[in-house]
């Protein structure tokens, strides 16, 4: 499996997590531009420049770390693991987490009394 494959899917793997479905789709459409430009020759066009802008802003958000499994020449993804995720992956953490930072804007006593009932 060559590196640079993994490289890429990799930063896919991220994008998805961190970026929304309607960004993705433009993003993808941008890249094609630029992809083009830069084939036909236009390296130092506007066009090329607009959409490489684009490209960096988008992917200024994207963190976070994906793990394989390598093995015998196959590749699989093990974890995506995304620091800013657009989409709700633990819904009953962030439940959780949700609930006390509101619980946090009350008073200690208003607490113990609601958790005694």
């Amino acid at each position: 499996m060559p590196a640079a494959w993994i490289l890429l899917r990799t930063m896919r793997h991220l994008e998805s997590a961190c970026l929304s479905a309607e960004f993705m789709r433009v993003k993808l459409g941008v890249e094609q531009l630029w992809t083009r430009e830069a084939v036909e020759g236009r390296w130092f066009g506007l066009l090329k420049t607009a959409a490489e802008a684009f490209i960096d802003q988008c992917t200024a958000t994207v963190t976070g770390t994906v793990k394989w499994h390598l093995h015998n020449g196959v590749a699989g993804t093990a974890a995506i693991i995304a620091e800013r995720p657009v989409y709700l992956r633990d819904r009953e953490r962030w439940e959780t987490e949700s609930i006390r930072a509101e619980l946090d804007n009350f008073s200690p006593l208003l607490i113990e009394e609601s958790l005694q009932r």
